[in-house]
């Protein structure tokens, strides 16, 4: 066995790593809900500063989501540094997660 495999193979056993992974699938879908659900509600881009993201793992997510075109990022102006906005294709995702019961919309203001 190749050694980097092997290498490779006794870190992601273990625990840490496995929460690593399970993090870089859960933080898009939450932060791309928390999004669409402010968009939703306000008919505003949301600002950064209002984003609920987890450190490094959420940066990741947020660039993610702009790469894959779900997102666009704008200059936030006065309000914020950035301002989020869904695209058609991140509000088609949404409303396929909410269908799929895997991401619940939530009220404004209720974390």
């Amino acid at each position: 066995m190749d050694v980097t495999i092997e290498f490779s193979e006794l870190l992601q056993a273990t625990e840490i790593m496995r929460q690593v992974a399970r993090s870089m699938k859960e933080e898009p879908l939450k932060l791309l809900a928390d999004i669409c659900n402010k968009n939703e509600s306000t008919g505003r881009p949301v600002p950064d500063h209002s984003l609920h993201m987890q450190g490094y793992i959420g940066d990741v997510a947020l660039k993610a989501l702009i790469e894959s075109g779900m997102l666009t990022r704008k200059d936030g102006g006065k309000i914020s540094l950035y301002t989020y906005q869904p695209t058609r294709l991140g509000l088609d995702y949404y409303g396929k997660l909410k269908l799929a019961d895997i991401i619940k919309p939530r009220k404004l203001g209720m974390g």
